[in-house]
């Protein structure tokens, strides 16, 4: 009897630690002085809906099943903008119509 409790126990205790070596996570000073640019995180892609109809109301709305939505979906990826250097950068001016064209924002949408 005194065996199986302190196989439990140990089971236990060994559990707990494997459990607690899993955590990855950064705190403290690692945290704090974390560089981003040295790891970045991939782009997420956002689901947006497309919304053309009217919204409906009342029992309608109520008993609507989710899989009988209408709404298109469209997937948006955001990344992160080219940093311009050089004359280009010097020259770009908001005023000016190739300001957007030179930021080279680059955000596409998946369908």
């Amino acid at each position: 009897m005194k065996n199986r409790i302190f196989i439990t126990i140990g089971l236990c205790l060994l559990s707990i630690w494997f459990m607690s070596a899993q955590q990855n996570q950064l705190t403290g000073p690692e945290a704090k002085n974390r560089k981003p640019w040295e790891n970045p995180r991939e782009s997420s892609i956002v689901m947006v809906k497309n919304h053309n109809h009217k919204p409906l109301t009342g029992p309608k709305a109520k008993n609507l099943k989710l899989w009988e939505d209408k709404c298109e979906r469209i997937a948006v990826v955001y990344e992160q903008r080219k940093i311009i250097t050089g004359p280009k950068a010097k020259n770009t001016r908001p005023e000016h119509d190739d300001y957007w064209a030179s930021m080279e924002s680059s955000s596409e949408i998946i369908q």
